[in-house]
């Protein structure tokens, strides 16, 4: 429990996935003292349980978190779009493959559409 309060103090970031030590962890981690040594300890061995999504958060222009509108256009930025799971604003309760290759799939057609509309 000592190791988890260490690495909390790293919580200057927002993570929305837990942080989970690797089983293969040699080292002891109280050797770890510092921030700068506890990052460097959690870059080696630490990892998220789940798929990280929604760095590029969809939602509507008045919406300060997001980066993408529902045609998967990056706000502010012509010429730009993000179609991948970055896009989704929250985790899928399941795999996110599936929802990943939906939102690639419609991307796609999105592009085709606006490019066939352009000419």
């Amino acid at each position: 429990m000592d190791n988890e309060f260490k690495i909390n103090r790293l919580g200057d970031c927002n993570v929305e996935s837990p942080i989970v030590l690797s089983s293969s962890l040699d080292d002891n981690i109280s050797n770890y003292v510092t921030d700068d040594e506890l990052a460097y300890a959690a870059g080696n061995v630490g990892t998220t349980i789940f798929h990280p999504v929604g760095s590029c958060k969809m939602g509507q222009a008045n919406d300060p978190g997001a980066v993408t509108d529902s045609r998967l256009r990056v706000l502010g930025v012509s010429g730009l779009r993000v179609v991948d799971a970055s896009v989704m604003p929250t985790i899928t309760s399941g795999n996110t493959s599936s929802p990943t290759i939906m939102i690639a799939t419609q991307g796609a057609e999105m592009i085709r559409k606006d490019r066939k509309q352009a000419q």
